[in-house]
């Protein structure tokens, strides 16, 4: 974002540093289709596969990021919970996550994370499995998912967002590696291969922390996606600079 001179004819977005327009929405089609698409629009409504949120704990505040254009804060007191089983979120291989938004808080350590989003639950059968965890704190990105009977694998990259910033944040699971993307450059990875996640056929999808309301993050999203795909780096982006 470049900041420059107001006057009378600057427009608005110009005026908030949005040179090239204002800000817009992950694509539903563009490069590829996600599976689930939340566009938090003040509701909670997937655009995509029909999987709907619902308030688990706390309260959302739906907030003002532009003219017409809103978010959904979700503090370190609330979360989401699908409402329908997430059966076309249970996705073992590749994967692609897209948050537009911006984290308000960097937990100190890595097992105080706040987790934004991940298929979990709180029981320790492979039926349970959490089959992917994306969490943040103040050392990095911090992926987990588990194999077996609740065996926990994990990933940490230096690369994440900054604080109170809107930013595309894109994290990439290709072939078991993980690499963290913002605004479409890479800013930490590959990460060494973990191990393919199975289970998770009971696993609930959760948005703003693990199940039960564990680890929870404080943000605003306006837009959440996820693919069930290693989107290519040319898609990654071409995704952020479409936003």
């Amino acid at each position: 974002m470049t900041l420059h001179g107001i006057n009378s004819s600057t427009r608005a977005w110009e005026a908030l540093g949005y040179l090239d327009g204002p800000p817009t929405r992950v694509s539903a089609s563009a490069p590829v289709a996600p599976v689930a698409l939340w566009h938090f629009d003040r509701d909670l409504a997937d655009e995509i596969g029909g999987y709907t949120l619902a308030v688990t704990a706390g309260t959302i505040k739906y907030v003002p990021v532009y003219p017409g254009l809103y978010g959904a804060f979700i503090d370190n007191d609330t979360y989401l919970t699908a409402i329908s089983t997430p059966a076309g979120l249970r996705i073992t291989g590749d994967k692609t996550i897209t948050i537009l938004g911006s984290v308000h808080e960097f937990p100190a350590a890595s097992s105080s994370r706040g987790v934004l989003v991940g298929l979990s639950s709180t029981s320790s059968t492979e039926a349970n499995n959490t089959l992917y965890s994306l969490g943040i704190y103040e050392g990095g990105t911090y992926w987990r998912s588990e194999h077996g009977s609740s065996v926990s694998d994990t990933a940490e990259l230096q690369g994440k967002p900054q604080l109170h910033t809107l930013s595309v944040w894109t994290v990439r699971i290709s072939s078991g590696a993980l690499t963290v993307w913002v605004d479409g450059f890479l800013q930490a990875g590959p990460s060494s291969a973990i191990t393919t996640p199975t289970g998770g056929n009971t696993a609930a999808f959760v948005v703003g922390a693990e199940a039960g309301g564990t680890l929870q993050s404080c943000s605003t999203m306006l837009s959440l996606a996820v693919y069930d795909s290693a989107l290519s780096d040319a898609d990654i982006l071409s995704q952020a600079q479409a936003c």
